[in-house]
């Protein structure tokens, strides 16, 4: 074996490159090829490529991952979920594959939904199916209430087990619901070339449906009962109407877009609460802060209780405090004060509060206690609202069409 110095190595190899008898690997521009200079990466055909994280060239040039799948480390994989088949899921939450892939959470008995929580096959008691987008939902001693966006409908069950009844029909955009002394409310939201939104009663045991108010607003998207009259969240602000609609009151002006991922609306004996949604300031591409409001239930003392850079959903209330989603289950008291981060999980739509512990959705349905221990997950479901007594916890699954329950 014969060896060369470094001197003369790098003779031979500069004697190459003059005679044209060495070429680098990926021509330049400068060197009149067809492929890119690359400030990163490498050329593949006429662009630039890190083959790491590249979802079209991963691993190599020209090798592309299937839909649904990412790029990492030069490996078509699943970002934060679980590659089964060719598909990426959640362990946690996905029936079909539940804790690991192919385990399938099936059907234990009659009356009851399968459902994966936290990798754990689980099931919810069924109190109605076949609906076509459930939303929201409330409660008296013995029944479910709940309103049908996609059908117009507004429903009962008995909590006991039992056919649902139709109270109310042809409803355009049926949203949020609440049930007082005997009757049942709900608010319309969408125009549909009528009146305008609604605010509608009707007798839980049935009969004809009794308009309290209409064509107030754009947009009704929540509602309250309590003191001596309705609170209804619609898009210009909260305003008051009475039992019988012979009355109203304008309790809060508010701008920016309402809907049910951008509001909340709580009252106690005394006060109403209410979020700002985001945008609510002048200017289109500002991104100002949520607020969280109370004020009387005749709109005086109004009084803003916290701020946050983020879009808030689903409020409740106990007898000191007021609790809020938004990037994270949040609370702060009544009389205002810091705010008190209870869970960093973004938080949806949809909060319901009991003596000990607040209920909230985000990547699962949660039980949180208020001493800010870690949360414990209770069921899965594409839901809009959550509903508590007793013992058990109620929600909608909007993507299976049921009202379910399960222990709280």
């Amino acid at each position: 074996m014969t060896c060369m110095s470094a001197d003369r190595w790098m003779l031979v190899a500069l004697v190459a490159a003059a005679a044209g008898c060495g070429q680098t690997e990926h021509a330049t521009p400068s060197d009149g090829g067809n492929e890119p200079a690359c400030p990163f990466g490498i050329p593949c055909g006429t662009g630039c490529s890190d083959l790491s994280y590249d979802s079209q060239n991963c691993g190599q040039c020209g090798h592309a991952c299937e839909p649904g799948l990412t790029c990492i480390e030069g490996a078509c994989s699943c970002s934060g979920t679980s590659l089964c088949g060719a598909s990426c899921v959640d362990l946690r939450v996905d029936r079909h594959n539940c804790g690991a892939c192919g385990v399938l959470c099936g059907v234990t008995s009659p009356g009851e939904a399968p459902m994966c929580v936290a990798g754990q096959c689980k099931s919810a008691t069924i109190h109605a199916a076949g609906q076509a987008w459930p939303s929201a939902i409330a409660l008296d001693s013995a029944n479910i209430y709940w309103t049908d966006d996609a059908s117009g409908t507004v429903l009962k069950a008995p909590k006991s087990g039992g056919n649902p009844a139709v109270l109310a029909s042809g409803q355009d955009g049926p949203w949020d619901v609440a049930v007082h002394k005997g009757t049942v409310y709900w608010v319309n939201r969408r125009a549909g070339g009528g009146p305008g939104p609604a605010v509608l009663g009707v007798d839980p045991n049935g009969g004809s449906v009794t308009t309290l108010l209409e064509g107030y607003n754009y947009w009704a998207i929540a509602l309250v009962v309590g003191g001596s009259g309705l609170y209804v969240y619609g898009a210009g602000g909260i305003l008051w109407v009475s039992f019988d609609g012979s009355a109203t009151a304008d309790i809060a002006t508010v701008d920016g877009w309402v809907s049910a991922q951008t509001v909340g609306l709580a009252i106690d004996s005394t006060r109403v609460y209410w979020t700002t949604p985001p945008f609510h300031s002048p200017g289109p591409y500002t991104w100002p802060t949520t607020d969280l409001f109370s004020a009387a239930l005749d709109g005086s003392d109004p009084q803003k209780l916290a701020s946050t850079e983020f879009e808030t959903g689903g409020i409740g209330t106990d007898a000191t405090s007021v609790f809020w989603a938004s990037r994270g289950l949040l609370e702060i008291a009544k009389v205002g004060g810091a705010t008190h981060t209870l869970s960093k999980l973004h938080t949806s739509s949809g909060i319901a509060v009991d003596d000990a512990h607040v209920y909230f959705n985000a990547d699962m349905i949660r039980r949180q206690a208020k001493t800010g221990d870690e949360s414990v997950p209770l069921a899965t479901a594409l839901t809009n609202d959550l509903a508590v007594d007793e013992s058990r916890l109620y929600f909608s699954d909007s993507e299976r069409g049921l009202i379910l329950s399960v222990p709280k």
